[in-house]
Order: structure tokens, then C-alpha cells, then sequence
């Protein structure tokens, strides 16, 4: 069974000892929030967080920038190169707590989707979260097994599908850039 506190605790490890001094800092400077409890009032870290999906906010240009993060732990399934991205379409399929997932409720202005590598580093896959939520969903009209569902085993039963990244390159694009840990 998938341990979320586990898995949030070690993404969180990964941001702050990688994401932030080699990704933020280099290109922010500075400018930028870490939206966690810590930092956030609880009212506006609730919303930023939870309703808005925003892991993190980026000043650029005198405006505010959203990201939505996920990093992947290392080792692949069956050690195997990650060909794919899980894209949640469901939070919760648990009958009468349903929820819409964050491929529908995100209000991010780019998905920074991380894979660990084998020597800890971060394989970084920046996408305009608005072009991959307008053709995910276009692609899933009228044929909603165009994309392989997972069902999660966590207490929500997250659903999710499977895409694979050539796709998602091709039809949305999607700039990369490998992060070494110090």
C-alpha cells in the first residue's frame, strides 16, 4: 500500500535539497515560495495547495507564477527508463467522498514533473500545465481508454491514467533538464 506521508516527506527532501538551490535559486534568485504549512497561513496555504494545486509560486515579470510538482522516486518499475507520466484524473474514488483529480482542478501555470535518476539527481519535465489539461481532456472525449487507468492502492484510491512522455512532447511539449544533486 502507497504511504503518502512517506512519499511527501521524501518529495519534499528531494525539493529542498535539490529543486530549491539548483533549480529555484539558480533562475529565481530568490523569488519565489515554498507553499507548505510552515510558510503559508493556513487559509491561503489550503487553497494554494489543496483547491489550486501550487507547490510553489515564482515572481518572472512583475507576475506571479504557479507550479505544480511531482517527483518520481528512483528505482524505475523493473529498472526500466520512465516512458510515461501518471496524470491523477480522480483525488478520490472512495464512494461518497469522490474527488476531482489535479489533471481538472489544478490551477498551475506549469507541471514540473521530476523523475530521480539512479544517482539521486532529478530528471525535470516543465510543462504548461493549461496546454496538457485542455488536450489530456480532448484526447479523453469520447475515448476515455485512450490512456491506461491506474487505480492507486492508498486510502483514496486515486485514479489516474498513464501517458506516455513522447505523446505528451509531441502534441503539448515539454522542455526537460537534468538537476544533479550536489
Amino acid at each position: 500500500m502507497n504511504n503518502f506521508r512517506n512519499d511527501d516527506t521524501w518529495a519534499k527532501q528531494k525539493r529542498d535539497t535539490i529543486l530549491v538551490p539548483e533549480y529555484y535559486e539558480k533562475y529565481c534568485k530568490g523569488r519565489y515560495l515554498l507553499i507548505d504549512e510552515s510558510t503559508v497561513p493556513t487559509p491561503v496555504f489550503w487553497y494554494l495547495q489543496k483547491q489550486a494545486g501550487i507547490d510553489t509560486i515564482i515572481s518572472k515579470d512583475k507576475r506571479a507564477i504557479g507550479i505544480e510538482e511531482k517527483i518520481v522516486r528512483y528505482p524505475t518499475y523493473k529498472g526500466e527508463p520512465h516512458t510515461a507520466y501518471t496524470l491523477e484524473t480522480r483525488s478520490c474514488t472512495v464512494e461518497g467522498h469522490e474527488r476531482d483529480g489535479w489533471m481538472k482542478t489544478s490551477r498551475a501555470d506549469f507541471l514540473l514533473y521530476c523523475f530521480e535518476t539512479d544517482d539521486g539527481s532529478l530528471d525535470c519535465h516543465s510543462i504548461k500545465m493549461s496546454a496538457l489539461q485542455t488536450w489530456f481532456w480532448q484526447c479523453l472525449e469520447g475515448n476515455w481508454n485512450m490512456f491506461p487507468t491506474h487505480t492507486m492502492k492508498n486510502e483514496n484510491k486515486s485514479e489516474t491514467k498513464i501517458v506516455n512522455i513522447e505523446l505528451v512532447k509531441k502534441h503539448v511539449g515539454v522542455k526537460t533538464e537534468l538537476i544533479q544533486q550536489c
